[in-house]
């Protein structure tokens, strides 16, 4: 019976690693964080013995006799008065196979997730296997004791049975106290900054962290560890020769760089952070993970290698007892990261023999800590002296084939490199064997599958042989016979002749999906030219430059006859009526200008480039026929099948197309270029009866399926596609997954899906040869993650002019006969144990996105070259509303000119605006650029008469005298309040419009024109004007041509300085932030005619994105004034007037008011909503019935505001434009600020000041915020 004496009852906190441990199994409940061992003794064990021993134990430490419990919310140790109890016995001697009864029963117990509040924390069992063999099983939470002091426990209880005085008297909670005071200990110590200062100078860079199942570690696995698959390796070698523990850790990184292909490895490495005499002879939770990170190199050799390892692992005990890792990686790191880094490898060396009574027991570990991918622990020395290796793996990361093959080549790669020569290099340590090595290679790669290989003309001619009646083309109404598309196609082939085509002679051909454009594709291959299709929406540079790469010879086209961007080449049309008088009769070589062979060029396809040039794939007809063939053979398709061409002509999946209908002599039918998704290709494909189509994922997801059984093969290409997606569109039909970049005439790869499968890339194509390679070329084991390198004869030629980048993707085949290429896809992939493709991700920054190609690294050099951005990072985001383009960028606020070269830039814009060549109305006439963003006409001059006038009364009521405007421009505002001044300074950023100011006001002979002062400057440059002199300081209509708030925030600074005491600020014409989706809202609808309400926020979206104007919420104005005391008050008020336009609806003038002047604080007014109200006339029976003597009213719905607020929401939901106009029209009553001042002036009517809009956008305006005061005169 143990003792417990008088005890505290709380036997204090958490140190900073039991801490840790705690809140992880708070957060993962259902993950077992337990520490579990056994001994296997082969004797028969006295119960009572161990039991004394076991008593001995916990009296001795005494954390097996703690519990955890919350003290105000805070975890803290307890007694555990429950201990001791009657140590388990587990007699399993009558089973069947009473070994793998104890395993199974122990596997139970330490997998079953420990609930710390309620469960005892240790338990003690006795397993009897049979007469002469047992199993002391010690299972406890990892909070409470980690490996090393689990150790401790067990080796007490193993002493005590053996002979050793067992540990009398009270249970010893010593150890609580001393483990938390070493920590505390350590965290003020030199030793933790020392220890800081290396780990910063060790993880000086991101941790990029590749598990070995290829995948990059990002968060936790979102199913951690509930079970361990454990081998054990045993190390053929004397067990009396002490083994280097650094040569295996060396083979473990060897192993991980090489299954990786990472030359940078990060290991973690477990350690018991147990740095004092008095630590190592306690139990407790102490352990820590350490980073390993080594360095892995080809021509490294093994001794080289270890003692790198040796001097890492050095290291990482000397600074073992560091844990603000959180700090440290999130200066290196990304801030989510799971704190572990890597594999974990770990030692435990048990230099004492283990003796249990009479006999020397082995020690087994059966788990110390949760395993989030994969652990390999080292036994160094164990009871019969042989070193063992266990490997451990989390089996929701990695298949039972895939453990086995990594189990296969760890064994295999230990026995090479423990055992091996130092001088041996890592180059020289294979990982493959020679039967996986030749499976790859060989067998799966394709390389020994052969194909067809001509000209692309044949394809036609045998289709023609086939079926010369058969439809080939199929475009509306319009429908060509392969007769007609072979004699079209070749009369149109003797006039490029003509032209001067030929092999390697380019032509452009530009035009939309139409059966002029197949004509053309087969016409200029028969010419034996280049067909380089051109989108002739794209910008007339892109095409020029385009046209100029190829040396295009003509330019092909329909309708009209002039191609814009193709300069002086001749310019020839399909449908002129000269093609159809021309011969028909074939062309042989006889007739091109050089002979036609496998190796020209058949077409050139421009894709995306990673330095913003896009480059061009030169693609010869070597791989054509073969691709023909593979479809054919694929997809079985007849003479009966109607093909869709959907892609867009610069996309090469519409030679597919071509290629496809004539190998299958099948009918191609053209889409109009109008269709490309949802109802309108969903409706083409329906009524024109398509049996087989090639679509993106991304189009795929917009169709409606119950409308399409018809379309029997499906196909989807140009990006990943979801599995859900297969689930909805397998069932039923044939549907393919196609992989191929242009680099390998468009298909490379085809996977058959079936729904609840995975969704791969497939095997290779006849014609093509497939190679996973890692960063060393050497061919990657099955399952795992190497980079994709394709040849054989569909490999392209280059990029057209491009030689660097050329010689950069294509590469000399390090398998194949000597001068064969193969083309680096930048694809990452992995074979599966079925010899297909799993597609994984991206080597480099290339993307696919509806089915374009994407370089990334474009997009960041263009953010680059932008003002202020430093670092720009740009990818592929994916969410329920489908895959978007994201970039991120940091800016350089240390730029001072940054602000400068904006304000120059307005400053350009309103030189050009206000030129003097220009004729300019009368003097304070002038609105010019004040035009409608609805319809970009002039807002008409009554509107604008009315707006100046509201905006020179707010002035005037100031009372001002001595005057600074900042920003006069035209003189709007100086035209009408100058006269009433004394002194009026006006300044402006243009010197056109203070020349043009000048010129007026000498021009008109006013009489207080001396009483006017122009300054050509910026608003920020107020240095030598006078400080507190000014009673009335003007912004009008100018704030939103400022840089950025800071700016501004600057200016009124300064302005508060130029202000006399009582005077004010006027802020006029500030655009609201706040109803900024509001306002793009109703411009996108005034300017589109769509009816797509994802169109409608997509633009919306853009322009609020693109917005080059400052925007501010009125609470930036109460936030800046509630950091200065000389503020007194803010009169925040929205424009008024009579016309509804986007300046009264959209806009708001704020007063700032210096001290003195005395203000009215709106703060206690009591506020009411207009929801309470029927509108104005109720809101007038409120205030005669109540008569207060202030009131804020608040909610009040503008007429006209509303109903785009109402709208923009609508859209948000995904309502139709038409539905949304409807239920903003349907809004409550409402009002305008106009009528709601003449009502106010209304007798029985005591009204508050309308003010500021509020945060709420459907609150366009309201009283003042309660920081607000409104000034008494």
């Amino acid at each position: 019976m143990l003792n417990y004496g008088v005890q505290p009852e709380v036997l204090g906190p958490l140190t900073a690693a039991q801490r840790s441990i705690w809140a992880a199994q708070q957060l993962r409940p259902e993950v077992p964080y337990n520490v579990a061992v056994f001994l296997a003794i082969d004797h028969d064990v006295d119960a009572e013995r161990l039991m004394i021993a076991c008593e001995s134990a916990a009296t001795r430490f005494g954390t097996p006799c703690a519990r955890l419990s919350l003290d105000d919310g805070e975890p803290v140790f307890l007694v555990d008065r429950s201990f001791p109890q009657t140590l388990r016995s587990i007699d399993l001697r009558a089973e069947r196979d009473p070994v793998s009864a104890a395993h199974e029963w122990m596997d139970n117990d330490y997998r079953r997730p420990i609930d710390v509040a309620r469960d005892r924390l240790t338990e003690f069992a006795l397993l009897r296997i049979t007469d002469d063999l047992s199993y002391f099983y010690l299972r406890t939470h990892h909070v409470l004791l980690d490996g090393y002091g689990a150790d401790t426990l067990i080796r007490h209880v193993a002493a005590v049975y053996s002979g050793a005085p067992p540990h009398t008297g009270e249970v010893d909670f010593s150890e609580f106290d001393l483990i938390r005071n070493a920590d505390r200990t350590y965290q003020q110590s030199s030793r933790s900054r020392a220890d800081a200062e290396y780990w910063q100078t060790v993880v000086r860079e991101p941790l990029d962290i590749i598990d070995l199942s290829g995948t990059r570690r990002t968060v936790p696995p979102r199913h951690p560890l509930v079970r361990e698959l454990v081998c054990t390796h045993r190390l053929e070698q004397n067990r009396h020769v002490r083994i280097d523990v650094a040569r295996i850790v060396a083979t473990v990184a060897v192993f991980n760089a090489k299954t990786t292909g990472q030359q940078e490895v990060s290991l973690s490495l477990p350690v018991s952070a147990r740095t004092t005499a008095a630590l190592k002879r306690r139990t407790g939770m102490v352990s820590n993970l350490v980073p390993l990170l080594i360095r892995v190199h080809d021509g490294d050799t093994i001794g080289a290698l270890t003692d790198r390892v040796a001097e890492a692992i050095v290291g990482a005990l000397r600074h073992q007892q560091f844990r603000r890792w959180p700090d440290l990686l999130a200066q290196a790191t990304r801030p989510d990261m799971n704190i572990e880094f890597g594999p974990a490898v770990n030692v435990l060396d048990f230099a004492t023999p283990l003796r249990f009574g009479s006999s020397e027991v082995t020690y087994n570990v059966l788990t110390i800590y949760p395993i989030q991918d994969c652990a390999i622990t080292i036994y160094p020395r164990l009871g019969d002296g042989i070193p063992r290796i266990q490997f451990m793996w989390n089996p929701d990361r990695y298949t039972d084939d895939d453990i086995g093959r990594h189990i296969t080549r760890l064994e295999s790669l230990f026995d090479r490199m423990v055992v091996a020569d130092a001088s041996v290099t890592v180059g020289q340590v294979p990982l493959l064997s020679a039967d996986e090595r030749e499976l790859v290679l060989s067998r799966w790669s394709g390389a020994r599958v052969a194909a067809p290989v001509g000209l692309a003309p044949q394809l036609l001619a045998a289709a023609v042989a086939a079926g010369p009646d058969a439809p080939a083309v199929v475009d509306g109404a319009r429908e060509v016979s392969y007769r007609k598309l072979d004699q079209w196609s070749t009369r149109l082939a003797w006039v490029l002749l003509e032209a001067g085509v030929g092999p390697e002679r380019a032509v452009g051909v530009a035009m939309d999906r139409c059966v002029e454009l197949v004509v053309a594709w087969w016409a200029v291959a028969k010419a034996g030219g280049v067909y380089v299709p051109l989108d002739p929406t794209h910008p007339v540079g892109r095409i020029t430059s385009v046209l100029d790469a190829v040396g295009a010879v003509c330019v092909v086209t329909r309708g009209a006859g002039t191609v814009a961007g193709s300069a002086a080449r001749p310019v020839l049309r399909v449908d002129a009526p000269d093609v159809s008088g021309r011969s028909a009769e074939a062309i042989t070589d006889a007739d091109r200008p050089a002979r036609l062979r496998v190796d020209n060029t058949a077409y050139v396809m421009f894709t995306s480039g990673s330095t913003g040039v896009p480059k061009g794939v030169a693609v010869s007809h070597a791989g054509l026929l073969g691709l023909a063939a593979a479809q054919r053979a694929a997809f079985g398709l007849g003479a009966d099948a109607r093909i869709s061409m959907v892609a867009a002509p610069t996309f090469d999946a519409s030679i597919f197309d071509m290629l496809w209908a004539a190998g299958s002599v099948a009918a191609l039918v053209v889409a109009p270029p109008q269709v490309y998704a949802g109802e309108a290709l969903t409706a083409f494909l329906e009524d024109q009866r398509v049996s087989a189509a090639v679509v993106t994922p991304t189009v795929l997801s917009s169709l409606d399926r119950s409308r399409l059984d018809r379309v029997g093969t499906l196909i989807t290409t140009g990006e990943a596609c979801p599995a859900e997606l297969v689930d909805v569109w397998a069932p039923g039909r044939r549907m393919f997954n196609g992989y191929g970049p242009s680099e390998t005439t468009i298909g490379a790869t085809l996977a058959t899906l079936s729904a609840g499968q995975p969704v791969g890339i497939g095997a290779p194509m006849p014609g093509i040869c497939a190679l996973v390679l890692d960063a060393r070329l050497n061919p990657a084991p099955v399952g795992v993650v190497g980079e994709l390198y394709l040849g054989g004869p569909a490999l392209a030629r280059g990029y057209v002019g491009r030689m660097a980048l050329t010689s950069e993707r294509f590469v000399a085949n390090p398998y194949g006969e000597a001068g064969t290429r193969v083309y680096r896809t930048g694809d990452l992939v992995r074979w599966t144990s079925a010899g297909t493709l799993e597609y994984v991700g991206r080597a480099d920054t290339q993307i696919k996105l509806r089915g374009q190609r994407i370089e990334l690294g474009e997009i960041e050099n263009t953010l680059l070259a932008c003002p202020q951005v430093t670092r720009a990072a740009a990818t592929m985001h994916r969410s329920t509303t489908g895959a978007h383009l994201i970039a991120y960028i940091t800016l350089d606020h240390t730029i001072t000119n940054h602000d400068t070269d904006i304000v120059e830039q307005w400053r350009h814009m309103n030189d050009q605006l206000y030129d003097a060549g220009v004729a300019a109305p009368g003097f304070g006439m002038d609105f010019r650029g004040w035009n409608s963003s609805y319809t970009d006409d002039p807002i008409p001059l009554e509107e604008m008469m009315e707006w100046r006038s509201a905006t020179v009364d707010r002035i005037l009521a100031l009372r001002p005298r001595r005057v600074l405007e900042i920003g006069a421009g035209t003189g709007l505002v100086l035209s009408q309040v100058a006269p009433r001044c004394e002194h009026y300074v006006a300044t402006d950023v243009s010197a056109v419009a203070i020349d043009a100011l000048a010129h007026s006001l000498e021009q008109a002979q006013m009489l207080w024109r001396d009483r006017v002062q122009l300054l050509t400057r910026p608003a920020h440059a107020t240095e030598d004007l006078p400080r507190g002199y000014f009673d009335t300081i003007i912004l009008n209509s100018v704030v939103q041509y400022f840089p950025t708030k800071d700016y501004l925030t600057e200016v009124c600074d300064a302005a508060m300085d130029l202000l006399a005491p009582g005077g004010a600020i006027f802020i006029g014409d500030v655009r609201n932030h706040t109803l900024q989706g509001a306002f793009h809202t109703a411009v996108a609808l005034a300017r589109t005619a769509t009816t797509d309400a994802a169109e409608i926020r997509r633009r919306v979206q853009l322009a609020v994105l693109s917005e080059p104007e400052l925007l501010l919420a009125p609470e930036f104005f109460t936030s800046w004034a509630a950091g200065h005391p000389s503020v007194a008050g803010l009169d925040i008020q929205v424009e008024r007037g009579s016309a509804d336009n986007e300046l009264t609806r959209y806009r708001y003038d704020v007063v700032v008011h210096a001290t003195p002047t005395p203000v009215r604080s709106m703060a206690r007014a009591p506020t009411w909503t207009w929801t309470r109200f029927a509108g104005l006339r109720g809101l007038r029976t409120q205030l005669i019935s109540d008569h207060p003597d202030t009131v804020r009213v608040t909610d009040i719905p503008r007429t006209g505001l509303i109903t785009d607020v109402l709208v923009e929401h609508a859209l948000a939901e995904g309502l139709p434009p038409a539905e949304a106009l409807a239920g903003g029209d349907a809004s409550s009553e409402t009002t305008t600020p106009s009528n709601y001042t003449a009502w106010a002036k209304t007798p029985d009517t005591t009204s508050p000041s309308p003010g500021a809009p509020t945060p709420a956008p459907s609150m366009p305006f309201s009283s003042p915020p309660p920081t607000a005061g409104i000034p008494q005169h």
